[in-house]
């Protein structure tokens, strides 16, 4: 049985490769947020420091110095 994360890359990629003909890049953060404290679950060397949400016009909220992956179809099948 797959989890919602998996089945959403799946879905994803299989949306991208019904439109082949349009270049894609996926990214994904994985983050925490317990006791009004941030945490990135994909950097353990700041696993301990709470992550600063901020705002800008032109992105809206986002948490500075969030680790960002580059998502590929083989990491896809290694979860599965």
């Amino acid at each position: 049985m797959q989890g919602l994360i998996e089945r959403s890359f799946h879905y994803l990629f299989e949306l991208m490769d019904n439109h082949s003909d349009v270049e894609y890049t996926l990214k994904a953060s994985y983050l925490e947020v317990y006791n009004e404290k941030v945490q990135d679950l994909l950097n353990p060397s700041k696993a301990r420091d709470s992550l600063p949400v901020r705002w800008a016009r032109d992105r809206g909220f986002y948490v500075e110095n969030l680790f960002l992956l580059s998502v590929t179809d083989w990491m896809i099948s290694q979860l599965c």
